[in-house]
């Protein structure tokens, strides 16, 4: 909760939901208690970063998810960000690195000083591993139905 709050701070906003990264299925079922088939076949066959919806969770803090209860969740299978997450031993938080209503950096010399003077660590890439584009968003609905929300 604390380090949630620290980000809002940081992004001048308040909690609305954030990703939850993990790095394994493992992870992901220790956060959504079961962990429909419809979204294990999204997860298998994925040929870009995809953040599933799930209508809920449990062993989060109570203010990365939406107001409705749900989690916007993405499993990071390679990477920094998985090695990361695999090093500490549990899901991170993932946003975009701006001022809340600022424009989202495409590169680190993009990123705001008050951003990086806030933060507790920086991790600057060479721009060629870096992705910018935006994941896939896929909600899994209550009723087990999926729905497209970013392709």
């Amino acid at each position: 909760k604390e380090a949630i709050d620290k980000i809002g701070a940081i992004k001048q906003r308040e909690p609305k939901g954030y990703v939850i990264l993990v790095c394994d299925l493992e992870m992901l079922e220790s956060i959504v208690s079961k962990v429909p088939q419809e979204a294990l076949e999204i997860i298998k066959n994925q040929d870009k970063p995809t953040t599933i919806i799930y209508p809920n969770y449990t062993n989060l803090a109570s203010n990365c998810t939406k107001s409705n209860g749900s989690i916007a969740i993405r499993l990071v299978d390679k990477g920094i960000c998985h090695d990361i997450i695999k090093k500490i031993g549990h899901p991170i938080i993932s946003t975009s690195a701006n001022i809340s209503g600022g424009k989202s950096p495409k590169t680190f010399s993009e990123i705001d000083q008050k951003i990086l003077s806030a933060v507790d660590h920086v991790v600057n890439l060479p721009e060629a591993s870096q992705n910018t584009s935006a994941s896939r968003i896929v909600e899994l609905l209550e009723d087990g139905k999926l729905r497209m929300i970013r392709e």
